[in-house]
């Protein structure tokens, strides 16, 4: 990075060269992740500029972007806790498709399929089939809120639900806000547990929720006051919903 906005041009192309050889041997989905970030910014802030050789910089890109999903594909634990790192990594995966899907002539399809067996995979950790499902749910709808409620049916688990809508919510936040029926599919999922099933899964619950900003938690409550309001529940305004909850 420093040596691209330095403008030194050959040591830039060998640190690049250095770093596609690394590629293609990294094991930790985690770890690429963190480097694809950065060097999609790099890559990014460098095409806003007008640079005009920009394409060892883009091989690279293309390289972490086939090796990101090829990993991606082989993480197991069906019962694997949060993981930031891995749901960055595939954050970064999603941000390389939305930016240099034409440019750098990546393919969707494939890292379609790849999401869309990794979101159903009984045997991945719950987070990691949620971003999975952001993935596709984020980049051209490939799926809809009605396969996210099927998604979620499938891990409303106590142990569970928290971490599969970590994962979904920071890649597709933007589209559960705009979800009220999925909104209300969680709102049935949780509110089925018992007393203390629902102590088990309110920590993860709690740092799901914490994915939206204070305008889009309001919107969030207004969709579960309609949907109180029309199976005739308590009559409550959305902001008093989200001040109970906070003090709760």
């Amino acid at each position: 990075v420093e040596t691209v906005l330095a403008g030194i041009g050959g040591l830039t192309d060998r640190w690049l060269g250095s770093i596609a050889g690394l590629v293609a041997r990294e094991a930790s989905l985690a770890a690429l992740g963190s480097a694809l970030g950065r060097l999609l910014a790099l890559w990014r802030g460098e095409a806003v500029l007008g640079a005009k050789d920009l394409g060892a910089l883009g091989d690279v890109l293309v390289a972490c972007f086939d090796r990101g999903l090829w990993l991606l594909e082989g993480i197991r634990g069906e019962n694997a806790a949060y993981d930031q790192a891995l749901v960055n990594a595939i954050i970064a995966l999603r941000d390389v498709l939305r930016w240099g899907r034409e440019k750098l002539g990546l393919d969707p399809i494939r890292a379609h399929a790849v999401c869309e067996r990794v979101a159903w995979d009984p045997t991945a950790p719950p987070s990691i089939r949620g971003a999975c499902l952001g993935f596709l749910w984020s980049t051209e709808g490939a799926v809809d809120s009605t396969r996210a409620i099927q998604a979620l049916r499938a891990t409303s688990r106590p142990e569970t639900i928290g971490d599969f809508l970590s994962g979904l919510f920071a890649l597709a936040r933007e589209q559960t806000v705009r979800a009220p029926d999925l909104v209300g599919a969680v709102d049935s999922a949780v509110a089925n547990f018992g007393r203390a099933e629902f102590f088990v899964a309110l920590p993860a619950l709690r740092q799901a929720f914490a994915f939206f900003p204070p305008r889009e938690r309001l919107a969030i409550a207004q969709s579960l006051i309609e949907l109180a309001n029309a199976e005739g529940g308590a009559k409550l305004d959305a902001r008093s919903l989200l001040d109970r909850v906070e003090v709760g």
